[in-house]
């Protein structure tokens, strides 16, 4: 299959749904024909981005909250990429993500999971960022 002539790069998006109509997966895809097209990426529009976190909770041995990030802008926002930081603005770390280096188009939000060891002692005052490649 050929690209049509001036659109060299194209985003794809496959999902795969149960019989409610439910997600069960996700995968985002640029489809090109030379390497020399993804060139495109670097001058992108800038997206916005809107972050939004619940409170933290326990879960087990580990505190954990839920992130949703929106996609505020005109632009598809490529590998969004999520941090948590504590009260100070260092790096909370090991943390674990439910879903990382994601895609969403305009107006499209995602709701995300993340955890860290409470032994950490940070879940006070904790902030999750949100950056994708074009933000």
């Amino acid at each position: 299959m050929t690209a049509p002539a001036g659109q060299a790069l194209h985003l794809v998006r496959l999902e795969m749904r149960d019989n409610r109509d439910n997600v069960l997966s996700e995968n985002t895809y640029w489809r090109y024909q030379k390497g020399t097209d993804m060139q495109v990426l670097t001058s992108m529009p800038k997206a916005r981005l809107a972050v939004s976190t619940s409170g933290v909770k326990r879960s087990g041995d580990d505190d954990q909250v839920t992130t949703t990030v929106t996609n505020r802008g005109s632009t598809v926002a490529a590998l969004i990429r999520l941090a948590v930081r504590d009260s100070h603005g260092d790096r909370v770390l090991p943390v674990r993500y439910d879903d990382n280096y994601f895609w969403l188009l305009p107006g499209e939000s995602r709701k995300v999971t993340v955890s860290w060891p409470s032994r950490l002692g940070c879940s006070h005052g904790v902030q999750v960022s949100a950056e994708a490649y074009n933000a």
